[in-house]
């Protein structure tokens, strides 16, 4: 990607990113040349970069670390080092800190950026287009806009939001672009009418923690949908169920619905139904009703 792949629309940086898989990445301006690959995973609360990218940008550790937790609640401890400033299209983002981890990608991404970082502005994600936008977005009075709940726990930055399941149990979800499957805790399952329901795959395995882990998939018969606004609604969804340290997250099988706008100054996220039409300075995507893995 370089500059002449940018866009303006209504003054407004539109960047295009690559999918790998449910992943996104685009690529940064880190200066003097160099470039980097990053995710953009808006559960990844602290933003990270890989040992080689630290060695190529120059970067030292700070000598302060962070201690994060996974969803499965085992605590990790990481390295942090202070990023000078760089460019992600024609946005310049101000020198910050991130933590220094292995990502095991192979070269192919250099690191992933969340909330911490891309959250300074409003961030939107387009996932037809396969583009992202930094800044203040085009709004509608038809958006569904959903309050959320900023959590910020030191450098680290997410959002949660709460999510109605079958029965009616109201619960709050993180959400996290990162995961492709809406996931939740296994005491949920009698609430979305899954006990004993067979699952289609079952995943076991021991993460890098050394945390043996059990994964079932398993169809739901009925929706899961917002509180704040039940027109934001994933139907029959697939579901993840696991033995975590939260009660669940929605991923970008449910959010991938809609062209998401993230805003952390006001708390809020934005739903737009996705439109086929091409973008330009004179025209926006039109905003009509809402339609009713890891």
């Amino acid at each position: 990607m370089n500059r002449t792949s940018i866009v303006r629309v209504f003054g407004m940086a539109t960047i295009p990113f690559e999918e790998l898989g449910h992943f996104r990445r685009i690529e940064a301006d880190l200066g003097a040349g160099l470039r980097g690959r990053f995710i953009v995973d808006t559960g990844i609360g602290m933003s990270v970069i890989s040992p080689s990218l630290a060695q190529r940008w120059g970067l030292a550790p700070s000598g302060k670390t962070y201690v994060g937790q996974r969803m499965s609640g085992q605590s990790i401890e990481v390295p942090l080092a202070d990023l000078p400033g760089f460019s992600i299209g024609a946005e310049v983002i101000a020198p910050t800190e991130a933590g220094v981890f292995d990502l095991g990608s192979d070269g192919d991404v250099d690191g992933i950026l969340g909330l911490d970082v891309l959250g300074a502005l409003p961030l939107t994600i387009d996932p037809a287009r396969k583009s992202l936008v930094l800044g203040d977005e085009l709004r509608d009075a038809q958006d569904v806009v959903v309050p959320v709940r900023v959590h910020r726990d030191g450098p680290a930055v997410d959002m949660w939001v709460d999510l109605i399941l079958p029965d009616g149990t109201l619960v709050e979800v993180e959400i996290d672009t990162g995961s492709a499957a809406t996931i939740l805790n296994d005491t949920m399952l009698a609430a979305c009418g899954a006990a004993g329901t067979e699952p289609i795959r079952v995943l076991e395995g021991v993460d890098e923690t050394g945390h043996s882990y059990v994964r079932r998939f398993i169809e739901l018969r009925e929706s899961l949908h917002l509180a704040a606004d039940p027109r934001a609604i994933q139907q029959a969804p697939t579901v993840m169920f696991q033995d975590i340290a939260i009660p669940g997250l929605i991923g970008t099988d449910f959010l991938d619905q809609w062209v998401q706008t993230y805003d952390t100054r006001d708390g809020t996220l934005r739903l737009r139904p996705i439109d086929d039409s091409t973008i330009s300075t004179a025209q926006h995507p039109s905003l009509e009703s809402v339609p009713a893995n890891p």
